[in-house]
């Protein structure tokens, strides 16, 4: 009988073996014809494919194509291994990565480790640390930080011995970096931020390179120094420099903020303090008249950054200098050592007259970084416009060579110089082509820098000149004020004095360290963030980034109010760079609260290369959707591309309402209506419901209104009849019965939208499943069972909001309550609310309260509206800040349309009935 069936079931194995075979032979076939042609969503589709084709060999090969010479294949495969959801395959791809030939490959697999889950794929980042080439060890160290803290354990040992040891500088900064995050300490001597000229305090590349736009519009001194002295090349009585760091050395520092500066020298005929007098005071030479400032140059703004910068590399750090325009000029033509005599050389050199041509050939300035010897790891080019003049090649070329560079590891930073035009449009024609020519200046410059990774600073140039009447009193003054209304933060020329800055630091770095020093720092990080000088609002980035609830909130409420347009471009950048989810959605809170066109423009240019409908891309287009009319209808074209991305639950209708305030038309959300506790349409498409069952909730809600006496029918005789008996009084229907019917009918509403959703207790933050589930067949059937289960207990505040948070799928919250605490460790309002509101802040979700509490009862008509007040104050006052805080609303239900449970067998929805309309206390959403 065995023997019968054996011959079938081989065949059918082999049936089976050979149909999976021909699916990965067409999955990698389809995969390859993708990458040949220029669909985007047909590549996406088969690197999708080609992963899921018998796992886990079909991921095991995307992992392979890493290596394709196609940058969008390989970005592509990256994207979908970045998504890897299943344990086996994890452990497959997580294997293959010491084994890829290419360095690029390598790199990239551990970039998309990063979102992988499971500890098969931290072992493998860990091991990637000890990688042969310096680019994948960095991007295993960026790949660590983004992880969970689980990994911390892990990778702990192997983080501090590369931060210290590593031969690569850029390794050592990932590493240091990635233990930040993880939450394993600072280390010190790794701090290095931007500059106003666009070069960092420290360097962490052994070969450095600068380009130099040398054309003739760079080179043209008509325009007004920006109001910084980050660039400024040090005068000839500026002193020598001082010592310069042996190797090995980490590169020199700036004073440390809190540093006293060194005492100026005493002025000639007069003695040191402390010695006695000698004579007869000497009168003060009298202060020479202030001389007119010199007209600059985009070049000689680049060349004083320049030379400033090589300054602040170590004797074994590398660098060299090219100037360029139609042909290119080398400082050195290979890199040399920082030593004091090569930057003076340099500083020399920049100096030195340079052949003009109107020419701006940027793909072969790019073209002789790349084939210098080295070749350098990280590149800085300076732009004072795109590629243009005769002999020029066209953008395109500078872009393939930024995709040579991004295949090599090699970050391209670009300062772009924008200059004032020399006169005014002639009519709307030419200024529609001005701002034509700007718009794809900027994106040539951010495809420029994005591709390879690295970073734009625009400095826009004014034109010299007699000044514009009004011109300067209508610039914005310092935002950041104290309670009196005066500047906290002292300007001078539109920044904030080093001893000023010092100041500020030290104040900062002692109210974190003493008690209570979030209350006295509150102030002053608002003070900071609000101040247009971006060093002094950089100094409020750590307490929005990693600070308490109070620090961040002050830190988003400064920067709402900063007139800076540098400030809110920085401001973009950070958010850009970021990859911690948590920090990303901190910046974006606090780009969504500065006004402006500027403003609107960058949380589109945000969202737009966000995808998904996470909660940062919800963030960003929730955002834009409460943004003024005429600034969304300024932006159409970036709006249009950043709400084009496929978009579910709330994403997909906060971008239909921002489209729709662009046009003028009409969107609108859909809330609760008067008669409802919940909903009768939702957006979202992930719904948690957490439901009060404590025993306040078997309190009477309503009592519904005696049986009305039969009418009797027409033509019926009217039989003369003893007096009728009264009816009985019908019996009270409780807040939990009210709170149970709505929590069905929403889901009933959720599972025709095919939507995902929850149920939560309120009084221990149980639930009826670990994520939101889709509500279809059996699985409505148990949500509407497990909400009818809920009684007893207590009532809790944070854990059940926390429960629900902790699903990354959830949208939106609704909790319906009857009261304040009870049995559980909530009792303090005040710290409830705190720790609602840290969690909140961590993510776009929003909350919304339905106190479900009925009529007032009672035989005292006047007492039950007094007890019912003091109940609402109550309430109201922890409550009404959880859902504000996260963009939800209160609402109170004392009158609430009953749905009439049908009869057993019957169909649902047989009646319905009437109750009068409610009494809010809080606004609809």
């Amino acid at each position: 009988m065995r023997r019968r069936w054996l011959l079938p079931a081989l065949l059918l194995l082999c049936g089976v073996a050979t149909a999976s075979e021909k699916d990965l032979k067409e999955a990698r076939s389809a995969f390859d014809s993708a990458a040949k042609g220029n669909d985007p969503g047909a590549l996406e589709r088969a690197a999708s494919r080609l992963a899921q084709a018998e796992p886990p060999r079909g991921a095991v090969e995307l992992a392979d194509r890493l290596g394709h010479p196609e940058r969008r294949a390989a970005l592509a495969a990256r994207a979908q291994l970045a998504r890897t959801a299943d344990p086996k395959v994890a452990k497959a791809i997580a294997a293959r990565l010491p084994d890829l030939k290419e360095a690029r490959a390598r790199r990239l697999l551990a970039d998309a480790l990063a979102t992988v889950a499971g500890d098969d794929a931290g072992q493998a980042l860990v091991g990637a640390l000890r990688d042969r080439d310096a680019t994948v060890r960095e991007a295993a160290a960026l790949a660590l930080s983004s992880r969970d803290r689980a990994t911390a354990a892990v990778a702990s040992t192997a983080l501090h011995e590369h931060a210290t040891r590593d031969p690569s500088l850029r390794a050592r900064k990932a590493a240091a970096s990635a233990r930040e995050k993880l939450g394993l300490g600072v280390l010190p001597d790794f701090d290095s931020p931007q500059l106003a000229n666009g070069l960092p305090t420290r360097f962490f590349d052994a070969r450095v390179l600068f380009l130099i736009d040398a054309s003739d519009g760079a080179r043209e001194e008509a325009f007004r120094a920006p109001d910084d002295s980050a660039g400024r090349r040090p005068g000839p009585t500026g002193g020598p420099p001082g010592p310069t760091p042996g190797p090995g050395s980490p590169p020199p520092r700036p004073p440390a903020p809190g540093a006293q500066p060194p005492p100026p020298p005493a002025p000639a005929g007069r003695p040191p303090a402390g010695a006695p007098p000698a004579g007869p005071p000497v009168p003060a030479a009298p202060k020479p008249s202030e001389l007119p400032a010199r007209p600059v140059s985009a070049y000689g703004l680049a060349e004083a950054a320049v030379a400033n910068g090589v300054l602040r590399l170590a004797d074994s750090q590398t660098f060299d200098i090219v100037a360029w325009n139609v042909s290119t000029k080398a400082f050195s033509g290979r890199f040399v050592n920082a030593t004091a005599k090569a930057t003076g050389d340099a500083s020399d050199w920049l100096r030195a007259p340079i052949d003009p041509s109107e020419t701006r050939n940027v793909a072969l300035a790019l073209r002789t970084a790349l084939e210098a010897p080295g070749p350098p790891e990280e590149i800085f080019l300076f732009l004072a416009g795109a590629p243009e003049g005769r002999g020029a090649e066209p953008a395109d070329a500078a872009l393939a060579q930024a995709a040579s560079a991004w295949n090599r590891g090699i970050p391209i930073n670009v300062v772009l110089y924008e200059l004032e035009p020399a006169t005014q449009p002639r009519d709307e024609r030419e200024k529609l082509d001005r701002e034509r020519a700007l718009k794809d200046r900027r994106d040539f410059v951010e495809s420029l820098a994005l591709t390879t990774g690295g970073r734009v600073t625009t400095i826009a140039l004014e034109r010299a000149g007699e000044q514009k009447p009004g011109a300067r009193e209508a610039r914005p003054q310092p935002g950041a004020r104290g309670t009196a209304g005066k500047p906290t933060l002292k300007l001078v020329s539109g920044r904030v004095p080093a001893s000023e800055l010092a100041a500020a630091t030290r104040r900062l770095e002692e109210a974190s360290k003493g008690p209570g020093g979030a209350a006295s720092a509150r102030e002053l990080v608002s003070d900071l963030a609000a101040c247009p000088d971006e060093l002094a609002a950089e100094l409020a980035l750590k307490p929005l980034l990693q600070g308490p609830v109070e620090l961040q909130l002050a830190a988003i409420e400064g920067f709402s109010k900063n007139p800076s347009a540098r400030v809110l471009q920085w401001l973009a950048q950070e958010l850009r760079a970021q990859n911690d989810p948590a920090r990303a959605i901190a910046l974006a809170r606090a780009l969504s609260g500065v006004p402006g066109l500027e403003a609107t423009r960058a949380l589109a240019v945000e969202a737009e290369r966000r995808e998904g409908s996470g909660d940062l891309p919800r963030l960003l287009l929730s955002a834009l959707s409460r943004r003024p009319q005429a600034d969304l209808a300024a932006i159409t074209s970036e709006l249009t591309r950043a709400i084009r991305h496929p978009r579910v639950g709330l994403a997909a209708a906060y971008g239909r309402l921002a489209l729709a305030t662009s046009q003028r038309a009409s969107f609108g959300l859909p809330g609760a209506p008067a008669d409802r506790l919940l909903p009768e349409r939702f957006l979202a498409a992930d719904v948690a419901f957490l439901v009060d069952a404590e025993a306040a909730m078997d309190r009477p809600f309503a009592t519904p209104p005696r049986e009305a006496p039969p009418v009797p029918k027409k033509g019926e005789e009217k039989k003369p009849a003893a007096a009728p008996l009264p009816s009985p009084a019908p019996a009270p229907v409780s807040r939990r019965e009210v709170a149970l019917r709505e929590v069905r009918r929403a889901l009933d509403a959720l599972a025709e939208a095919k939507a995902s959703a929850n149920v939560i207790s309120l009084a221990d933050g149980s639930s009826w499943k670990p994520r939101a589930t889709p509500l279809a067949g059996k699985s409505l059937q148990e949500a509407r069972e497990f909400a009818a289960s809920l009684g007893g207990g207590g009532r809790a505040v944070f854990r059940p909001i926390e429960r629900a948070l902790e699903d990354p799928d959830i949208e939106e919250i609704w909790v319906i309550a009857a009261g304040m605490p009870v049995h559980s460790d909530d009792g303090d309002a005040a710290s409830v609310r705190a720790r609602v509101r840290a969690l909140t802040l961590r993510r776009a979700v929003v909350v919304n309260v339905v106190l479900a509490l009925g009529e007032t009862g009672g035989a005292d008509p006047a007492l039950a509206a007094a007890s019912r007040k003091d109940e609402l104050a109550a309430l109201t006052q922890l409550w009404e800040p959880i859902a504000r805080d996260s963009g939800g609303s209160l609402l109170v239900r004392e009158r609430c349309r009953l749905p009439q449970e049908p009869p057993r067998g019957a169909p649902r929805g047989s009646g319905v009935a009437p109750v009068a309309s409610h009494t809010p206390a809080g606004g609809g959403r």
